[in-house]
């Protein structure tokens, strides 16, 4: 186990340094070129809001004006 960067985890699969990684690695296109990804993976994205806030997100319009923290690098980002 060795806990590195988002953007270490692609280096150290394509320098053969890990053999697997275990991450919030959303599955594209791109990277189903290059990767395999086990076949009973769910790709479900969640938000987590303090318990009791009353907060519901039904779509975009809820998260607007909102402060959303998300991981450097990911697609959730963009």
């Amino acid at each position: 186990f060795e806990q590195v960067s988002w953007e270490n985890l692609f280096v150290g699969l394509d320098s053969s340094k890990f053999d697997a990684v275990l991450s919030n690695v959303t599955v594209t296109e791109e990277r189903k070129e290059k990767y395999d990804f086990a076949t009973y993976r769910l790709d479900n994205i969640a938000f987590e809001a303090k318990k009791g806030s009353g907060w519901k997100v039904n779509g975009p319009a809820d998260v607007a004006g909102k402060t959303i923290s998300v991981s450097s690098g990911t697609n959730q980002e963009k």
